[in-house]
């Protein structure tokens, strides 16, 4: 059940919050604020990440608070200085991501979009999972052509690689044991041998 007064008082909280960004970057504000560009506060933005991360591991909750709000204040900040060079407005940013969510969860919202993607009853996490692929491959025009071209270059090498494993198992390419993974490479040598006897033959 949705609490109107909570929302409300989030409403407050956020454009208190705001409003003290705003005062940061304006002329008469902190020359640090002021100086910093989206590309110079990349770094501050990961490694708070990371901090909120590391508090949520530890189940600090008063320490993930203070991370969290970290994570936020460079996320607004950063959109803000979008926001003053005329690139896109913070509201159009939320209402975008209002719409997505609404968008991309046609199971919750009737009014959804996503509904014409939906092709069986979501019942579990996995089911959420597959319907939110259809919806941004059918809706969303994300069909890149390799699924692992969806990873952002930027990520670290561990990360990375986590990630495309991720994506990789969700196509099939996860298993419990190592023979199933001796068997893959196996037949993924013999594709490429076949490929190079191939273009031998052209030649």
């Amino acid at each position: 059940m949705i609490n109107d007064n909570d929302t409300y008082e989030a409403a407050e909280a956020f454009t208190r919050f705001l409003n003290v960004i705003k005062k940061l970057r304006e002329p008469d504000g902190c020359p640090w604020d002021k100086e910093q560009t989206p590309l110079s506060m990349r770094r501050d933005l990961i490694e708070e990440t990371f901090e909120a991360v590391d508090a949520i591991t530890q189940e600090d909750t008063p320490h993930a608070r203070e991370e969290l709000g970290d994570v936020l204040l460079n996320t607004m900040m950063i959109s803000y200085m979008y926001e003053q060079k005329g690139d896109f407005k913070i509201a159009g940013e939320i209402n975008e991501l209002a719409e997505k969510l609404i968008r991309r969860h046609p199971h919750v919202f009737p009014q959804s979009e996503g509904k014409a993607c939906v092709t069986e009853t979501v019942t579990d996490s996995r089911q959420v999972l597959n319907q939110w692929d259809r919806i941004k491959e059918n809706l969303e025009g994300r069909n890149t052509g390799s699924i692992l071209d969806e990873v952002p270059q930027g990520f670290p090498p561990l990360l990375k690689a986590y990630k495309m494993q991720k994506k990789a198992g969700k196509r099939g390419f996860d298993w419990k044991d190592l023979q199933p993974v001796y068997d893959k490479i196996t037949e993924e040598l013999h594709e490429v041998e076949e490929a190079r006897c191939a273009l031998e033959k052209a030649k």
